[in-house]
């Protein structure tokens, strides 16, 4: 009777958690305007420079790291000479998994425009992307 009650629970509990859990909701959609240097550290790993208006300060920003197992991210070169660049990114969880990005589009003017950026693995060691022109 004991074992009928702990299974009977177990299959409420997964039927519950895979009606509710697993469904993908949006954490976080955003969109980095003003962009002045995009930085690839390595696979699917980025960060932009941003410089607002006519302020001097320029900061810096890391995207979230971690991509869905369907996506990749879109290097647009769409941006006009005289334009600044921009970032479009679309965060989901899905209750199981950890959280990933679902869209991430960067918008630069040309190739010439990601520059290689720095990755530190710890004792398994560190280094620079180095973009080939």
């Amino acid at each position: 009777m004991r074992n009928t009650f702990i299974v009977v629970v177990f299959v409420i509990v997964m039927v519950i958690v895979s009606v509710f859990g697993c469904r993908e909701r949006i954490i976080e959609e955003r969109q980095i305007n003003n962009v002045v240097r995009v930085f690839w550290h390595e696979n699917e790993k980025y960060s932009v420079h941003v410089r607002e208006g006519g302020s001097p300060d320029i900061r810096l920003v890391t995207l979230p790291q971690y991509m869905c197992v369907s996506a990749k991210p879109r290097l647009l070169a769409d941006v006009s000479p005289k334009d600044r660049m921009w970032v479009r990114y679309i965060l989901i969880t899905n209750g199981l998994a950890p959280d990933c990005l679902k869209v991430l589009e960067i918008h630069i003017r040309s190739e010439a425009d990601i520059e290689g950026g720095g990755w530190n693995h710890g004792k398994f060691g560190s280094g620079q992307i180095s973009v080939i022109q």
